[in-house]
């Protein structure tokens, strides 16, 4: 946007709107996808606001794929409330809030209500410079580390796994688990194995590929009950959340696995973690022979 287009549309979401007037916020949101490289989403609409997420793809930190924002304008009680309700949200692990303020009295309020919350603020002032600045990017990535401070959007953690545009490198890796049909990854603990997993379903959910909605992600360190109808239970309800998956035992868990491709269209692929506490359960030999029969595919987090 040329400068004398970026006031012009500042100062029209200055005064505030109505939620079937929205216009310039939501160009607000697209201009700001488009210089910053992002993926944008209009969530809610409202007098005066407008909630979205945004997801930056060229920017490597902690949360910058995962953006709650909302933007803000105007000076009456409506813009407080809203303002108020943003702050109680709770907030969510591995999301960075942003709250973009188109007039100063609403930036005013968003500054005293935020607190030391985890949230970034942007000024009118500061919204000007981020559309106009040649590196918008750059930027917008120095006032994440200055508002939240670098430890908290760093990704060294080695207690949780990677998570959306943290994850980098293990090409090759990928790739085989893009072509097999059963893998088993073994390695010892904190090398990064549930991140590989989880950044495998997040690639088939972004390329839309069919198998996305036929993986299943399932991390045994939750289970409670071990028991090999323990084990049939906890399988089977997060395969298929139904009541009837809750009640499942381990005798029926093959007839569970003949049913499902029909459901799903294609075999389940089981992403397995933490299975070391449950790998002798009667239940792993019924998915060795589910496998076989080509009912389901498998792969295996295992440590050495």
């Amino acid at each position: 946007m040329t400068q004398a287009h970026t006031e012009a549309l500042l100062s029209r979401l200055e005064r505030g709107w109505k939620p079937d007037q929205n216009g310039p916020a939501i160009e607000l949101v697209h201009s700001l996808g488009t210089l910053l490289n992002a993926t944008t989403e209009v969530k809610v609409e409202g007098y005066d606001s407008l909630e979205f997420k945004m997801a930056l793809r060229g920017v490597r930190l902690r949360g910058a794929d995962n953006i709650r924002g909302l933007i803000v304008a105007g000076a009456t009680a409506d813009v407080q409330e809203v303002i108020r309700a943003f702050a109680g949200v709770p907030k969510i692990p591995g999301a960075i809030f942003l709250v973009i303020s188109a007039s100063a009295q609403a930036a005013g309020w968003a500054k005293e209500r935020m607190g030391r919350q985890a949230v970034v603020v942007i000024t009118p002032g500061k919204l000007l410079s981020l559309l106009t600045v040649a590196q918008a990017s750059i930027a917008f990535k120095r006032e994440l580390k200055k508002q939240l401070g670098r430890r908290r959007l760093l990704p060294f953690d080695i207690e949780h796994p990677v998570a959306g545009n943290m994850f980098v490198g293990r090409g090759m890796e990928l790739e085989k688990l893009s072509g097999s049909s059963s893998v088993a990854i073994a390695g010892p603990g904190r090398i990064g194995k549930t991140s590989l997993l989880t950044e495998h379903r997040r690639r088939l959910l972004r390329t839309s590929d069919p198998r996305a909605h036929t993986t299943f992600f399932i991390d045994f360190y939750a289970i409670t009950d071990k028991s090999k109808d323990g084990v049939a239970r906890f399988l089977a309800s997060k395969l298929n959340p139904i009541r009837k998956s809750f009640h499942r035992n381990a005798e029926e868990l093959l007839h569970f696995f003949r049913s499902e491709p029909t459901r799903l269209g294609a075999p389940a692929e089981l992403l397995l973690d933490e299975v070391d506490e449950v790998i002798s359960s009667d239940v792993f030999d019924t998915l060795a022979m589910a496998a076989r029969e080509g009912l389901c595919q498998l792969g295996d987090l295992r440590e050495e």
